[in-house]
């Protein structure tokens, strides 16, 4: 078995918990969060022990793995004390918010060699991946991305705050830009456009509620991501055209479009169960995740950070940033 450590008890921690406390190969061990009441609400999936300071459960309880479930402007910290502990690290998305707290999460991991995996668990549904599988070996070549993140204001207080959380564009599009990546290949060239209009009047409101980030992919297609907290009801999907078929996804199903028919899929299993089984099988048998951090966490940041700065400089930006 497996043992596992959690830091943070925020809304996210329950996605996880409950499939992890029902596998046979996970025993949980500890859980922190700076507010103790809220770490002992994991005793509710078997946990007995609780700590405030996520150092001293580290270093007392010697976990195997940790799942750090924390707002991002807290990952750099937690994530490296965890590499340098020498436990693999499961980390929610996105990866960080800052980019000099993020290379310095790359700089560790390259010195402490542990498993890594970041929490985009659109990538574990499986109508999203026999989409996929279809559009990449029937498809032809893509042309065509475009990705909307439209929703409200999350209730956490840090979400609102752009050092805390890095705005829309990083917390909540970084699962559309994930999806481009996936979908369509690395990107290299970024220009987007970034307002606040509509929220102005809400209270610690320091964030975009308006964006478009334009993409341009290193094999040529292009891509439009739109997002907006200031939208009710919600629209939460990802499109991509190809030359033989049209792929598209809202997180509960996916539908492949063919000239003359079309195919839908619906998601069957629970897409934050299956990434856990797969990052706990991973650290079971020694391998490196379908996820990890240096290789796909880093570059969807990358993404969301460059949109932020073209849109403060008015310019597009190249990446690597």
């Amino acid at each position: 078995m497996v043992s596992v450590a959690i830091i943070g008890m925020g809304s996210i921690a329950e996605s996880h918990l409950r499939p992890l406390s029902q596998s046979k190969d996970v025993e949980l061990i500890a859980a922190a969060d700076i507010a103790k009441e809220k770490a002992e609400k994991a005793s509710a999936y078997g946990i007995k022990r609780f700590y405030v300071d996520y150092r001293e459960m580290v270093e007392k309880e010697k976990p195997e793995a940790v799942y750090i479930l924390t707002p991002p402007y807290l990952h750099q910290e937690q994530v490296c004390f965890t590499a340098e502990y020498g436990a693999h690290i499961f980390v929610e998305k996105p990866l960080e918010c800052d980019f000099h707290r993020a290379k310095r999460i790359l700089e560790t991991l390259k010195r402490h060699r542990v498993i890594t995996q970041v929490g985009y668990h659109w990538r574990f549904m499986d109508a999203n991946k026999k989409a996929r599988e279809i559009l990449h070996s029937q498809g032809g070549p893509i042309g065509l991305v475009e990705g909307r993140w439209w929703g409200g204001i999350p209730g956490a207080p840090w979400w609102t705050d752009v050092k805390l959380s890095g705005g829309q564009v990083t917390e909540q599009t970084t699962h559309i830009f994930d999806q481009a990546r996936w979908l369509a290949g690395e990107v290299r060239r970024v220009y987007a456009v970034l307002e606040t209009l509509m929220n102005r009047d809400v209270p610690n409101f320091r964030i975009e509620d308006v964006a478009v980030t334009v993409l341009r992919f290193e094999g040529g297609a292009v891509g439009v991501v739109s997002s907006t907290n200031a939208c009710s009801p919600g629209e939460i999907w990802v499109k991509a055209i190809a030359k033989n078929v049209k792929y598209e996804t809202d997180g509960s199903k996916a539908t492949v479009y063919w000239k003359d028919r079309a195919e839908t899929y619906y998601n069957r299993v629970n897409a934050y169960a299956e990434e856990d089984r797969v990052f706990i099988d991973c650290v079971r048998r020694g391998v490196e995740t379908p996820v990890p951090i240096i290789l796909e966490g880093y570059k969807s940041l990358e993404l969301s950070l460059a949109s932020r700065e073209s849109s403060l400089i008015g310019k597009p930006v190249t990446i690597p940033l």
